[in-house]
């Protein structure tokens, strides 16, 4: 039968290891929200953008790719400010008003937003929010012929989303979005007010 001494000493080289790793810190800033932030985002769109030139109301829709980009850093814990860009693309658009239905072919419909977000994230859970504002544009380019766009207007971005980490600072996830263009018409339609949505979904990519 092995004394109590000899049991002792074996229980306390056995638990050397175990008390080294829990002693072990974390590298700083691992799977924390602090310092430089960039996070890509691709994703699917569904768009309609609404006007009334005169005679009723003109609707253009579709579905398409989206694409953004946001730079920035924390000003507080898991704050972040940074500026936005996005673009959503959205080929052969259907028009539809008064006078029917009808496709533009070999064309493409696209939104466009420049400015400066807020992304709040909320932790153990790496869920966030993010509110962006600035200048955005409206703007359909034919394969053949004059392109037609909209005067620069107010433009808002909301989107919610959810992050798992894949290494100390990286971070891959999945967001709802919603984008809102408020302008008025250059010669895409006409010259009145337009409002154009997106409505998305995106994969992302979070370097913070």
């Amino acid at each position: 039968m092995k004394s109590p001494l000899r049991l002792a000493l074996l229980s306390f080289c056995l638990l050397l290891p175990l008390q080294a790793f829990a002693a072990e810190e974390m590298p700083a800033g691992y799977h924390q929200h602090d310092g430089f932030f960039i996070r890509w985002n691709y994703g699917l769109v569904a768009t309609s953008s609404t006007e009334n030139p005169g005679g009723g109301e003109i609707t253009i829709s579709g579905n398409g790719g989206s694409a953004e980009l946001a730079i920035g850093g924390t000003i507080m814990k898991d704050l972040i400010l940074h500026f936005d860009f996005l673009f959503t693309g959205v080929s052969e658009p259907q028009f539809e008003g008064p006078g029917g239905k009808f496709t533009a072919d070999d064309a493409t419909l696209g939104q466009i937003l420049m400015g400066g977000g807020l992304t709040r994230y909320w932790m153990p859970y790496n869920i966030y929010a993010t509110v962006a504002a600035g200048m955005g544009g409206v703007i359909l380019v034919p394969e053949t012929g004059p392109s037609g766009d909209t005067e620069r207007g107010l433009a808002l971005s909301f989107k919610v989303g959810k992050e798992w980490w894949v290494s100390d600072n990286w971070g891959l996830g999945l967001a709802l979005q919603y984008t809102n263009i408020s302008v008025k018409d250059h010669d895409l339609l006409g010259t009145n007010d337009m409002s154009s949505n997106a409505f998305g979904l995106s994969l992302s990519a979070t370097y913070n």
